[in-house]
This record gives C-alpha cells, structure tokens and sequence, in this order.
C-alpha cells in the first residue's frame, strides 16, 4: 500500500513513524488534512454569527453549528462528525478531512 499524500509505504515510513488511517492515507497526511481542516473551519466560524447552517456532504444534508466556543459539523443523522474547540480538533475516523473541506469553502 502507498499513501496518496506523500507516498509512503509498509515498508518506507514517514520521518518519525505514521500509520494507516484508510487504505491509501498515511497519520501524517491524515494530522496534516485535519490541520488545514481546521484552519478552514475558524475561518469559516469568523466569517459567520452563532447560528447553524445547512451544507451538503456527499449528497447528503449535514449542519454546521457555530457559537463562541466551538464549531461543531454533524451529518444527515445528526451524528456528530468534526469538532474544532480550544482543546483542538475531533474528526471522527470514518471520515476523511480533505472530503469535508467543501463544507467551509465560500464560507458564510
């Protein structure tokens, strides 16, 4: 297996270690995709009052909570699935970041 970020295998690791997060995408460019995700989100939750906003994800409908603490995106289940508060960044595992990005580009 290769990652599709940086090219790393099984056997040709990233500097420091990483590991498989999905087939193709290595905890290097997963921590790295989560970071630009965030930077996206704030920028996103600046440009926004405390409200909620309705987005599509993969076809499907998803909210995106903003207040002064926290952004929260939850899916078409209500299942949350990103945080990003003053403790960091939650993505849940099933999701890849660079897949949510569409959700802050155009902000507000």
């Amino acid at each position: 297996m290769k990652c599709t970020g940086c090219g790393c295998t099984e056997t040709n690791a990233c500097p420091g270690g990483c590991w498989w997060v999905k087939p193709g995408l290595c905890s290097t460019c997963w921590e790295a995709q989560c970071q630009h995700l965030a930077a996206a989100a704030v920028e996103f939750a600046r440009a926004t009052d405390n409200e909620r906003h309705k987005r599509s994800l993969c076809g499907r409908e998803c909210s995106i909570e903003v207040s002064p603490d926290f952004l929260l995106v939850r899916d078409h289940l209500s299942l949350p699935i990103f945080r990003v508060d003053a403790r960091g960044i939650s993505l849940m595992p099933h999701y890849d970041a660079a897949e949510l990005m569409p959700l802050f580009e155009g902000a507000a």
